[in-house]
């Protein structure tokens, strides 16, 4: 479960490049809802969160979330905003230090 959400994660930037904001929407409701699937999992064992391929989807996500904020909204998207599916602080950092990579790529794009 966690590898296909972190694809999706990972497909919702690509589509972001493309400017296809609908299907990046569909893709981050795939992580959503993989989320709420293991909700009850990670509830009765925290370490899981912590550790693994679940932070990295918990970035990913974060990542993209941030870089959709920024090109609709031209603004960075606070941590609190990240719902339906909270991301803790280590999360939200990595994928906002993503971000820029993310940003650069597509300033480059834009001006070629």
């Amino acid at each position: 479960a966690c590898r296909d959400m972190q694809k999706a994660s990972k497909n919702s930037i690509f589509d972001l490049h493309r400017g296809d904001f609908e299907r990046c929407e569909t893709q981050l409701q795939t992580v959503v809802s993989g989320c709420a699937e293991l909700a009850a999992v990670l509830e009765g064992a925290p370490a899981l969160r912590s550790a693994g391929s679940f932070a990295g989807v918990m970035e990913e996500y974060a990542e993209s979330k941030l870089f959709l904020v920024f090109l609709k909204e031209k603004r960075i998207m606070a941590k609190e905003e990240m719902l339906p599916v909270p991301v803790n602080d280590m999360e939200y950092l990595g994928g906002l230090l993503d971000l820029t990579g993310e940003i650069g790529r597509y300033a480059v794009s834009r001006a070629t």
